[in-house]
């Protein structure tokens, strides 16, 4: 856990020990000041009062003039008094602007934690996770997990910090994870090195979060991870992940369709990738809020009206059954549309925002 010092609490016991020199190194002072300057007819340092007005005005750098030692040995005192000033405020500056430096450094490494709900966790940073937040930041805020705090920079020059939270903080830290918002999220993607590093950071994120314990628990939370090894995805599953991606299957089932389906190839690269021009097309998912026009109607009657007016062509429909969304690809027209059912839609940029529109909700939210 993180200390924060508080002003006050920083002052005073950052800076007691300063105090006390200087109040012990001033009491000797005003001693030999009076006894130099008291004799002196023309003195303005002639009491107590006298030199604690003349010390303040001094070490703060005010000098108003209106008391001064006239007598040699006083002057010398003076020049103390004057050191003892800048050294001190040296001091204090030196220490502040560190102590806001270390704070701030804090903050950017996400000490302070985030405010994020229902947003996605990505925990490990590399290019791959480079292009998931490009992809995924302008549906949802992601909290980005890294153990190296020298991609700060890039981070912040590439994303938005209002969509992009970063907590830099070892893998093993699961504690210090929390600082993601996990007690608040939907996803968490685990994006380590290897298998065992995700299965063992998998193990332990669902014995913090999946189990009502205490405030942290997070029972909607689901897991999501790329294997390496698909030989190891029942363990995977028995361990409480909702979505496995076999990295190299689908990349070795894209180079074939290349070979013996290129034009099928090209339309599959095309649907995965975001729909950034007329041309692109993204297969997309809306959810089905209250007020949708379409609630209580068929699916038929919702697939010929959106491609008739907008064309845009539905795909699927996700619905739940037993808290859990069952996926159906090409539903039968007869399937009745419900609030919180998710439509998939084949859109390019124009049509998505019509989509957008019509849903009155943006694509995966």
């Amino acid at each position: 856990m993180i200390k924060e010092i508080s002003i006050k609490g920083f002052l005073i016991k950052k800076y007691l020990k300063y105090f006390i020199v200087i109040f012990a190194t001033n009491s000797l002072l005003y001693i030999l000041m009076v006894i130099a300057e008291a004799k002196h007819d023309n003195s303005s340092i002639n009491s107590f009062g006298d030199y604690c007005w003349y010390f303040f005005v001094t070490i703060s750098s005010v000098g108003y003039g209106d008391m001064y030692p006239v007598t040699l040995f006083g002057k010398i005192i003076g020049a103390i008094v004057i050191l003892q000033g800048l050294a001190f405020i040296g001091i204090v500056v030196g220490n502040i602007t560190q102590n806001l430096k270390v704070k701030q450094e804090k903050r950017l490494m996400g000490f302070n934690g985030t405010n994020f709900e229902n947003h996605i966790v990505i925990i490990g940073w590399n290019g791959f996770a480079k292009e998931l937040i490009g992809n995924l930041i302008f549906a949802k805020k992601i909290a980005l997990v890294c153990d190296n705090k020298e991609i700060l920079d890039y981070i912040y020059e590439e994303f938005s910090p209002e969509r992009l939270f970063v907590l830099i903080t070892p893998y093993t830290n699961y504690d210090m994870m929390e600082k993601a918002g996990l007690s608040k999220a939907e996803v968490v993607y685990i994006n380590l090195p290897n298998d065992t590093d995700k299965l063992i950071a998998l193990l332990h994120l669902k014995y913090l979060y999946s189990e009502k314990k205490d405030k942290r628990s997070n029972l909607k939370l689901k897991f999501m991870v790329t294997l390496e090894d698909l030989q190891l995805k029942s363990s995977f599953l028995q361990a409480g992940v909702r979505y496995i991606i076999p990295k190299d299957n689908i990349a070795s089932q894209l180079t074939a369709s290349y070979i013996f389906e290129p034009d099928v190839a090209e339309f599959n690269t095309d649907i995965l990738s975001k729909a950034k021009y007329e041309t692109d097309y993204d297969v997309q998912q809306f959810k089905v809020i209250t007020g949708n026009p379409f609630i209580g109607k068929s699916y038929g009657d919702m697939f010929h009206e959106i491609k008739t007016k907008y064309n845009s062509i539905a795909v699927g429909i996700s619905k739940r059954e037993e808290g859990n969304r069952k996926l159906i690809k090409l539903p039968a027209d007869n399937i009745i549309i419900n609030e919180n059912d998710y439509i998939l839609f084949i859109n390019n940029s124009e049509t998505e925002k019509i989509i957008t529109g019509v849903f009155k909700i943006s694509q995966g939210a």
